[in-house]
């Protein structure tokens, strides 16, 4: 029985030594992350100019969503298959996935190449940021994993935030196609890194045909299927038929019934999320991923709007990864030295919050400087939150079920942009087509749908005084910036289910697997 078989990670995880090779090899975990990171919002610089050279609008939507549509749809796969296969030779396929993903975009000749490009760079940037953080997790006990993580939290919130940057700069410099071309050599330096330094994993006697054996085939397949029309649907901009909504809903009920009476080896152990704090910060990280990705998207436009060109606002957006930098850190710095984190998961949430409301009071007329300000507070709270997010995971489960409880936790905050960039895209078109709530304003402005050219859009611009354009932008952007805010207060009162669990100072396994494992935890007093 699949079952029996030898486990390809490690029994004993608490005599695994920190030595400099995992160090090095840690490290070039948090490379990869970035990049993958980085590659996720690359495109929010690059859409107009790629836009333009394929003389289509449909494209730009897809250029973000194809990307997420590919991590989140396979990102649940990358523990349970990193259990069978190995750490080091998962984390090695992911960077090459993500290495021909991207030098197909940079390469590409026609949107479906293009698009197909950004698919399986997803495919493969979800892969390389999971994996690696489940190599830091087999690796540093609880009470240490803070500070460990805090430093991939700063490699992706870092590259969320650098993404739109370097982007525009390199399309500046040498053109859009070299954004993604420049990724290649990273990504496989990344993983050539943790094939000369990640010590060998225990292989056992397992052969290769039996481990293939053991994967969840039909679990597998009928998750990534109902993930994958679900992101379709939800992304296009046209909805006129349910189909794909109604096959996703008959898939995922297919592969509830799998994984809870016939798999052997479930893809996901479904009953962690009978754990309050397991499913509470799945959803907070879900609606607070749906904040920062429409406020990452969508601020640009109001700076833009403000007459920045796009190195300007480039360097305008850099305040929220700078403080999601310096909230991880501090996050984990303090959990590492307290061993506690239940005072963190009010803080951070509430950053997120009052940031997003900041910037849903912004106008055409307001201090540049707010802007700012708020860019720094909501990327304080979200650096810090994904630290306190992880570490709440890891303590209320057992050991064994860290890496696939961990890919279902990042599955959420994969989908949560998806979710959040087309509810967000809807309200900000539609709200395009109302009249403004300027009363100097008069008429209505009808907003060309996304089929005609880039050319024609531009004229469309052209056939309109730029006040009364701006107004109209402005209208539509007040109500995406609401939205956040509200996605972000759906996501606080979710963080305040989380329980506080004690950060052990070693590694340890815990017989009991079931929902109520985490009641036998030992758990801190709440936060006064």
């Amino acid at each position: 029985m699949a079952t029996e078989e030898t486990p390809l990670v490690s029994p004993h995880p608490e005599e695994r030594a920190l030595t400099w090779r995992v160090i090095a090899a840690i490290l070039s975990g948090t490379i990869a992350s970035f990049v993958a990171a980085a590659d996720s919002t690359i495109t929010s610089t690059l859409s107009s100019t790629i836009a333009g050279e394929f003389h289509s609008l449909a494209i730009i939507s897809w250029l973000g969503a194809g990307y997420l549509i590919g991590q989140a749809a396979t990102q649940p796969l990358t523990g349970k298959l990193s259990d069978i296969f190995g750490r080091k030779p998962s984390f090695i396929f992911a960077t090459l996935v993500f290495t021909l993903g991207n030098l197909t975009c940079g390469f590409a000749r026609t949107r479906t190449m293009l698009i197909l490009g950004r698919v399986i760079a997803g495919i493969g940037g979800g892969g390389c940021s999971s994996i690696a953080t489940y190599i830091s997790s087999d690796r540093i006990p609880p009470r240490y994993r803070g500070i460990w993580h805090s430093m991939s939290i700063i490699a992706f919130t870092g590259g969320m935030g650098c993404g739109a940057v370097v982007g525009g700069a390199v399309n500046d410099a040498l053109g859009w196609r070299w954004a993604f071309i420049m990724l290649a050599p990273i990504s496989v330096t990344a993983g050539t890194c943790m094939a000369i330094f990640l010590p060998q994993e225990e292989m056992g006697n397992t052969s290769f045909r039996l481990r293939l054996r053991r994967i969840d085939y039909g679990g597998s397949v009928t998750l990534v299927s109902s993930l994958a029309l679900f992101l379709i649907y939800v992304n296009s901009e046209e909805r006129q038929s349910i189909v794909p909504l109604f096959l996703a809903a008959l898939l995922f009920a297919i592969f509830l019934t799998i994984e809870l009476r016939f798999a052997k080896e479930p893809i996901i152990p479904l009953t962690v999320l009978g754990q309050p704090t397991v499913l509470a910060a799945c959803l907070c990280t879900a609606f607070m991923s749906m904040t920062i990705y429409t406020l990452m998207y969508y601020v640009p436009l109001y700076l833009q709007l403000r007459g920045h060109s796009t190195s300007q606002t480039g360097v305008l957006l850099l305040p929220e990864p700078i403080g999601g930098g310096l909230g991880s850190f501090t996050v984990g710095l303090v959990t590492s030295l307290s061993g506690k984190y239940g005072i963190w998961k009010v803080n951070q949430p509430m950053c997120i919050v009052i940031g997003s409301v900041g910037i849903a009071t912004l106008s055409l007329h307001s201090p540049p400087v707010l802007a700012m300000i708020y860019q720094f507070v909501y990327g304080f709270g979200y650096g810090g939150l994904l630290t306190v997010l992880l570490l709440a995971l890891l303590s209320a489960i057992p050991h064994e079920l860290q890496a696939t409880s961990t890919s279902v936790l990042l599955t959420f905050r994969s989908i949560g942009p998806t979710i959040g960039l087309s509810v967000a895209g809807v309200l900000f078109r539609n709200r395009l087509n109302q009249p403004a709530a300027d009363p100097n304003e008069q008429g209505q402005i009808a907003l060309p749908n996304s089929t005609i050219s880039y050319q024609q859009l531009h004229q469309f611009h052209a056939d309109y005084n730029s006040d009364q354009f701006q107004a109209r932008h402005m209208y539509a952007l007040h109500g995406t910036f609401q939205l956040a805010a509200a996605f972000a207060i759906v996501g606080f009162t979710c963080a305040m289910f989380i329980k506080n669990h004690k950060l052990s100072s070693s590694l340890q396994k815990r017989e009991n697997t079931g929902p109520q494992a985490e009641n036998d935890v030992a758990q801190e007093p709440e936060p006064v």
